[in-house]
């Protein structure tokens, strides 16, 4: 994905992605998820997003709203000690998938260590 700018608020489960270059916000909440233009307006809504992946399959395309549900509700996921390292994960929407995924580069952003970069590897045959 291209570089992004993010809002989250961990006590919502609430989340606003920025794609840099393109002004149209990605937001997400566990409930929906929607796309707006800078100033509000509403372009696209869809209500229970993780319904939407039932058909998927790797060829599918991605339309915006896939694509900020399933983005934010990998990053909402935060390890024990609060950092997020390295997480194995199985991605449900792409047919079960499997994969490490690493962080890295870290900042405190209000009190709090954030990974500015991540990378997701997928499994291969033989792991």
């Amino acid at each position: 994905m291209k570089q992004m700018r993010i809002e989250v608020d961990l006590r919502q489960q609430r989340m606003t992605t920025h794609i840099i270059g393109q002004t149209t916000p990605l937001h997400f909440t566990p409930e929906s998820v929607s796309v707006e233009t800078e100033d509000g307006t509403l372009l696209q809504r869809r209500d229970q997003p993780r319904a939407s992946f039932s058909s998927q399959q790797l060829e599918t395309p991605w339309d915006h709203p896939h694509v900020a549900h399933f983005n934010s509700y990998a990053d909402i996921v935060l390890q024990s000690d609060g950092l997020l390292r390295r997480q194995e994960y199985t991605v449900d929407v792409l047919g079960g998938a499997k994969g490490p995924k690493y962080f890295s580069e870290y900042r405190n952003v209000d009190g709090s260590s954030v990974p500015m970069k991540r990378r997701a590897y997928a499994y291969d045959s033989i792991k």
